[in-house]
């Protein structure tokens, strides 16, 4: 018998899992997929070696994340400052192409948040 069911590994339902954890609640943690972290997902690079990638997701504001950026703090976990983007790689119909990042990179935030929700 569980207290508690937790749907989905990502960052909110592994933090949910060790909180209800850390208060003495038996936790089932129920994840779809073949790993634990959701769009969190770093790989080794194709070509620089030792090189992790993120490939999910990509960045953070710790002004705009300060959950994210707390737990990113309590396990150590570095992060990098971003530059400033100056090529994007996109498909137009059949043909890839790296062209200048098609905004000013201090407006990609209001971008995503425009477009996701």
């Amino acid at each position: 018998m569980y207290d508690a069911i937790v749907v989905g590994g990502g960052f909110s339902g592994l933090k949910a899992a060790r909180d209800l954890t850390n208060a003495g609640k038996k936790v089932l943690l129920l994840e779809g997929g073949d790993r634990l972290g959701g769009r969190a997902y770093s790989r080794e690079s194709r070509n620089v070696p030792n090189l992790q990638v993120e490939i999910g997701g990509a960045y953070l504001h710790r002004k705009h994340h300060p959950r994210l950026a707390a737990e990113l703090d309590r396990y150590g976990i570095a992060t990098a400052a971003a530059t400033e983007f100056t090529s994007f790689r996109h498909r137009l119909g059949p043909t890839a192409l790296n062209q200048a990042f098609p905004i000013p990179g201090s407006e990609a935030v209001a971008v995503e948040a425009a477009t996701y929700t």
